[in-house]
């Protein structure tokens, strides 16, 4: 979410266009409201819209999973754009909630790329697992060190959570390619963050995303083409 804040904060500087973030009293609040995470949050934008306060409010993306959840605050008609950060969450609300045919926007929350970008590249050949859900180490640390090991490639792992973004910078910058084991990315704020710094990702492939018994098309990497990375499917591909 800090990542996502940035990502607006930086945008609108960029276009010139006024904000301000969080006001305290209702008379600094602007007629246009984003609502970028908390459904409390949401709620008070809905409230002011009703007070005749607030004109326009978009929410979004980081507010619910589903718009089924929170009692389906998502879909209030109060509510005149919900923004989504990738094309398979917006197909995934539509699915559950037609109603939001007509006011889901797409928006990719982007990255300092100037912080990420390597100027010099490593000589290393060393290779960086990251790992987006620390369970997945059981089923995936083993075998693939053991592949990394028998052809001689040194490693390194790297866990979502357990880094700050500096600490990850390091462990790119050293690293040759990335090996990224995750569930569904919708945002995919980390795998942005590696293609900036100039490596390909190697990605475990994931197109299911399961939501109160529902399955929905999904992806383990929405924005990976075949300038940037590849998925695997098993361990025993070559």
């Amino acid at each position: 979410h800090v990542e996502v804040v940035r990502s607006l904060h930086d945008g609108l500087k960029e276009n010139n266009i006024e904000f301000n973030i969080n006001p305290k009293y209702d008379e600094n609040i602007n007629e246009n409201i984003i609502v970028l995470s908390g459904a409390n949050e949401l709620k008070k934008a809905i409230n002011l819209k009703k007070k005749g306060i607030v004109k326009k409010i978009l929410a979004g993306p980081n507010i619910v999973v589903m718009p089924s959840d929170y009692n389906g605050i998502i879909n209030n008609p109060y509510i005149d754009k919900v923004i989504v950060p990738c094309e398979w969450v917006k197909n995934a609300y539509i699915k559950q909630s037609n109603i939001l045919v007509n006011k889901i926007e797409i928006w990719q929350a982007g990255i300092d790329s100037k912080f990420w970008i390597n100027k010099k590249f490593s000589k290393s050949s060393r290779i960086l697992i990251y790992f987006k859900n620390s369970y997945l180490k059981k089923k995936y640390l083993k075998p693939i060190s053991k592949i990394l090991k028998n052809n001689k490639l040194n490693f390194h792992v790297i866990s979502y959570g357990n880094y700050n973004k500096r600490d990850f910078r390091t462990k790119i910058h050293s690293s040759s390619c990335v090996i990224f084991i995750t569930t569904t990315e919708s945002q995919s704020i980390a795998q942005f963050e590696i293609w900036a710094s100039g490596l390909p990702i190697i990605v475990n492939y994931v197109n299911t995303f399961k939501h109160n018994k529902n399955i929905y098309t999904a992806y383990s990497s929405p924005f990976l083409n075949k300038f940037n990375g590849i998925y695997f499917e098993s361990i025993d591909e070559k």
